[in-house]
């Protein structure tokens, strides 16, 4: 079985567009909807999704065997132009993909209400579009006439072997839902394992004997199970009135907090012939499986001699396992650039990547492993999920899930990573996007791993001097030193981009007031990697001619305003890594001047220290000297919607004392 390409079909799969063959709506319900505005579910909800249903049922064609076919199905109300604008996939235009499998039977229709008279606009054969990527072909329709008001609907179907994971019930999405149904009709001697993330008022599903006696009742949650003569059997899962989950601040990957259920065939069992040995049922046969794939563990197995006089030349002088390791990071990070595409499996030969010096996130990352393997350096790649993907479930193993390929490399029981796919990571620092949960080595063993944001560190520090106070003008000489995860993103924002560093220093003064002028602009280690990035500047600040000067205690400011806005919230708090920031200012005064006044210390800490700001401003009068000191530093990285509030407000002291003033006043008789 060729994994890799069952693993980018089933991804590819899960972009299907949320949506069994079209209905008839009847006049009333449509009517109903059409002149509706607002539903209760949610009364700022941008759309609603009236009702879904995906079913899958696998059929025996006597020509290839087993195949399933899943038809789709959305109705849904556009409630304001948003809905349209900012989600024009989920609305508008529906994509399919497939690969070498027929995407069918679609049908789909806008209806729109004017004067009272309900009018439908079809689906144009001219508005279905196909085009072709690689082995893969795309299908897209665009609604005619959509608008505030209409309501949508679609329906098609797609076939796929029935080796792939069926799709996945997506429950939970941008929009409430008053109902979602998934159901999968299989002959009963197919078994399917269910790997649910439903916490949806943890609310169990009822079970039912038939669809029809659901109708008849106000439960939210059904589950129906029908056991045919023929030796078929129905399941069908079904909520009613459900609620949307959208972004909020602070929050690493929406889609770990929707509901969804997903199904992974758990054998196909025909008495003396059985399948179940092809299933990846385990953690042991997962690794396996991949550790043995020829894109994946065997290119780091097979003999690959064409790397010898690469890897010896690249290594000759180097005595560390260290110092190895980093001149072959060093090589492929600079030679070989990735198209964009991320992957846990490799889609070229080793030598074809070499020789291209190109390819996506798992060929670079297989040929880095390859090469520190001929070097003798313990090396095992490593699979995971990144990031705006869905994390993995540890209890169960679903290859589908994995995105994305790096390298562990063990020295002297010490553990780095890389991640050699693109020019701007660190030397032993992936970036911060695969920091998404559970993760698995993949060697001749197997392991497991942790992802976790805890694991993870960003320190940043500003440091400002004022001087040169005079009548009507004053200088600001500032230093910020990035941490390596700040440094990462600027360096990529940044890359080619002549007007980067003069952006940046204009959005980081246009709070000041006065006239401003910006000098001696620097940014320096841009084009190192390895370490931190410090930019500098100074600011020539005009105030005119006054006798008291107001000067901010915090020049720069870890937030301008307040991220948490809303006043309820849904979600958890979840910060990318544990945080410290840190505020350093000093400011020598004139012989003519003194300092009014100056904000009062303020420490304020939440959680047993876990979330810790501290505001320390000092006036010295010997030496005529303001110090300010402030430290923001966030210890976890995940905190319980319950403590929404509290932290809500924490930020807003913080912010506060961000804002607070200096008062300087001129001596009059110096």
């Amino acid at each position: 079985m060729n994994i890799n390409k069952y693993l980018f079909f089933s991804l590819v799969f899960e972009l299907l567009a949320n949506t069994v063959k079209a209905q008839n709506l009847g006049d009333a319900f449509l009517r109903q909807h059409l002149e509706k505005k607002v539903y209760s579910l949610d009364v700022d909800a941008d759309a609603v999704i009236l009702n879904e249903k995906t079913k899958t049922k696998i059929e025996d064609n006597m020509i290839v065997g087993f195949e399933q076919i899943t038809h789709v199905y959305e109705c849904i109300k556009v409630l304001k132009p948003t809905a349209i604008q900012m989600h024009i996939a989920d609305i508008s235009t529906g994509y399919v993909y497939s690969r070498n499998c027929g995407v069918n039977n679609i049908i789909a229709t806008t209806y729109n209400i004017e004067e009272g008279v309900i009018k439908k606009a079809s689906l144009a054969s001219n508005a279905v579009f196909k085009k072709t990527n690689g082995d893969y072909c795309e299908t897209v329709f665009t609604m005619p006439d959509v608008r505030v008001g209409s309501i949508i609907e679609y329906s098609y179907e797609i076939k796929t072997p029935v080796m792939y994971y069926p799709r996945s019930w997506i429950i939970q999405g941008p929009y409430p839902k008053l109902q979602s149904e998934y159901e999968i009709v299989s002959p009963r001697n197919f078994n399917y394992t269910n790997i649910s993330q439903i916490s949806l008022g943890n609310e169990p599903f009822q079970d039912y004997n038939s669809k029809k006696e659901t109708e008849n009742d106000s439960v939210t949650s059904y589950h129906v199970l029908v056991k045919m003569t023929d030796g078929w059997s129905s399941v069908l899962w079904g909520k009613r009135n459900i609620p949307s989950v959208n972004e909020e601040p602070f929050i690493c990957n929406i889609i770990n907090h929707r509901d969804r259920l997903d199904l992974q065939i758990a054998g196909m069992n025909f008495g003396a012939f059985s399948y179940n040995q092809v299933i990846l049922s385990t953690w042991e046969k997962l690794n396996d499986a991949v550790w043995n794939n020829s894109n994946f563990g065997a290119k780091i197995k097979e003999p690959n001699k064409f790397l010898n006089k690469l890897v010896d030349s690249l290594t000759t002088g180097d005595t560390s396992a260290l110092g190895k390791t980093r001149s072959i990071y060093n090589y492929v990070r600079k030679n070989i650039s990735c198209n964009n595409n991320l992957g846990a499996f490799s889609t070229e030969d080793i030598r074809k990547i070499l020789e291209n010096k190109r390819g996506n996130v798992a060929d670079i990352n297989l040929l880095l492993s390859a090469m520190l393997d001929k070097a003798g350096i313990n090396v095992s790649p490593v699979i995971l999920s990144t990031l705006g993907n869905l994390r993995i479930n540890p209890s169960y193993p679903l290859l589908n899930r994995f995105n994305y390929a790096v390298c562990m490399v063990t020295i002297d029981s010490a553990r780095y990573f890389f991640d050699a796919s693109d020019k701007f990571n660190p030397f032993g620092i992936l970036p911060i996007y695969c920091y998404n949960g559970y993760a698995r080595i993949i060697d001749k063993h197997g392991d497991e791993l942790f992802m976790s944001p805890d694991d993870l560190k960003e320190r940043n520090v500003c440091v400002v001097n004022v001087n040169g106070i005079g009548d009507s003008l004053y200088k600001i000489n500032v230093a910020e030193k990035h941490g390596m995860y700040s440094s990462m993103s600027l360096r990529k924002q940044w890359n080619g981009d002549s007007a980067a560093l003069h952006n940046y220093v204009k959005k980081q003064t246009e709070t000041f007031t006065g006239n401003v002028s910006v000098t001696d602009m620097s940014a320096i280690n841009l084009e190192n990697a390895d370490t931190n990035l410090i930019i500098k500047y100074t600011l020539t600040i005009a105030t005119g001619r006054a006798d008291i000067i107001y000067l901010n205690s915090d020049l720069s400011k870890f937030y301008n305003e307040n991220p948490f806005k809303a006043t309820n919230r849904k979600l958890p708090i979840e910060f990318p890594s544990k945080i410290e920031d840190v505020y350093v200012m000093t400011a020598r005064l004139p012989e003519n001047m003194e300092a009014e006044d100056i904000p009062k210390p303020s420490i304020v800490k939440y959680d047993d220290d876990n979330i810790i700001f501290k505001h320390l401003v000092n006036y010295d009068s010997s030496s005529r000297v303001i110090s300010v000191n402030t430290n923001f530093s966030v210890s976890k990285t995940n905190f319980d919607v319950k403590e929404y509030s509290t932290i809500r407000d924490f930020f807003e002291t913080m912010i506060t004392n961000e804002n607070s003033m200096l008062v300087l006043k001129k001596i009059k008789d110096k």
